[in-house]
């Protein structure tokens, strides 16, 4: 989910295009919304887009990396109750998401607890904490 600025650029210019050429590229989607939820260049975020785009690749293919992207959308739009119900649907049976969510919320220090992938309440305060900030995990 790393994108620089030289990438955010061919990216925005690049990627509409090719999806209008291939319609049900879910990656294609996946990675714009993530793109215009979290790009480090705020020039190029616009959660409208992300919004659009990453509910458009969950449609197409509802698996965890891609709800995950819907989440941090929901975050840059600040819909922060949507994104945290995206991120628990994210968490219900996937326990690498639960460790990557995990690492990442203890790295923000929201999180003390173990990396261990087991849902809890201390996680799922952190992850509401987060959120309620304008954070994406």
């Amino acid at each position: 989910h790393l994108f620089d600025s030289e990438l955010s650029t061919l990216f925005v210019f690049w990627g509409p295009p090719h999806i209008e050429i291939v319609p049900d590229n879910y990656q294609a989607y996946n990675a714009l919304g993530w793109l215009y939820a979290t790009c480090k260049d705020i020039n190029y975020r616009n959660s409208a887009k992300a919004i659009e785009y990453a509910q458009k690749a969950v449609s197409l293919k509802n698996i965890s990396p891609y709800l995950d992207t819907l989440s941090a959308a929901y975050v840059s739009d600040q819909q922060y109750q949507k994104a945290i119900e995206t991120y628990s649907k994210v968490t219900q049976n996937d326990s690498r998401f639960i460790r990557k969510y995990q690492n990442s919320l203890q790295q923000k220090g929201y999180y003390s607890g173990p990396i261990d992938g087991k849902d809890n309440q201390e996680f799922q305060s952190a992850l509401k904490n987060c959120v309620m900030k304008g954070q994406y995990l």
